[in-house]
């Protein structure tokens, strides 16, 4: 694998354990999801990916929480 920062071949891949904060509430009480995902590091410069598990997308834990509408844009005078 070569990184895609630096070009080199020098990546390797490991298991761990992500908690992924979105700044609310469901997220950042959550314990890490399994399984977790292989993240890919580049021994060279220190890049690193990880791609998310399907589990975390069917979950829902990514989607975005819609913010709730104003007052002003909802009442009329």
């Amino acid at each position: 694998m070569t990184c895609n920062r630096c070009q080199s071949e020098a990546c390797n891949t490991f298991p761990a354990d992500v908690r992924v904060y979105l700044n609310n509430s469901r997220t950042v009480a959550a314990p890490p999801m399994n399984p977790g995902p292989i993240i890919t590091v580049c021994l060279s410069c220190g890049w690193s990916e990880f791609t998310a598990p399907p589990s975390w997308l069917a979950a829902g834990w990514l989607r975005p929480i819609a913010a709730p509408k104003s007052y002003s844009n909802s009442h009329r005078d």
